[in-house]
């Protein structure tokens, strides 16, 4: 359905494509979006890094058929160098209830100064967030790609199908 491209910040605080900010945001569907070069500095504090699709509040969103690309060099974006991470889809510990499928999570973005991590999927909750999480790619590059985070690093297939519940048909 949708286009969302080249999206650049040169400030200090999050970018990202999509947005569900408030805790009023439920019943959304995020579908069929393909989403790419969208790029921050990423350091006004530790939520403001760069994302493909940001939950930060709400419940029984889905995001489905969704494909998100960042690439690109995080240091050349302004004169401070980043320290946040980066993440095709990031989710709050206040979202609940989120159904992910089918999507596919390609990170390659890079910041060798402070090197913040590229992250496919980042859940800063436990599992209990999801309704689902199936049938999505994920792929990551570089010293700084790692497939997921839940509490701790995911770095292999089996800790994403473990740690993200119901994801047994995940593939990388």
């Amino acid at each position: 359905k949708n286009i969302i491209s080249g999206i650049v910040n040169t400030g200090t605080n999050r970018v990202s494509a999509i947005a569900l900010n408030t805790g009023t945001t439920s019943n959304n569907i995020i579908d069929n979006n393909f989403i790419f070069d969208i790029i921050n500095n990423g350091t006004g504090g530790t939520t403001f890094g760069n994302y493909g699709i940001y939950s930060a509040a709400g419940n029984n969103n889905k995001i489905w058929y969704n494909t998100i690309y960042l690439r690109g060099d995080r240091d050349t974006v302004a004169t401070t160098k980043p320290s946040n991470i980066s993440a095709a889809l990031f989710i709050s510990t206040t979202t609940t209830a989120i159904d992910v499928r089918n999507n596919i999570f390609y990170n390659t973005l890079r910041a060798a100064t402070n090197n913040p991590k590229s992250y496919g999927l980042y859940n800063a909750g436990t599992a209990s967030v999801f309704a689902s999480v199936n049938n999505n790619d994920f792929f990551v590059e570089g010293p700084q790609g790692v497939l997921g985070c839940q509490v701790t690093d995911l770095t292999t297939l089996a800790q994403i199908q473990a740690n993200f519940g119901a994801a047994s048909r995940n593939i990388k």
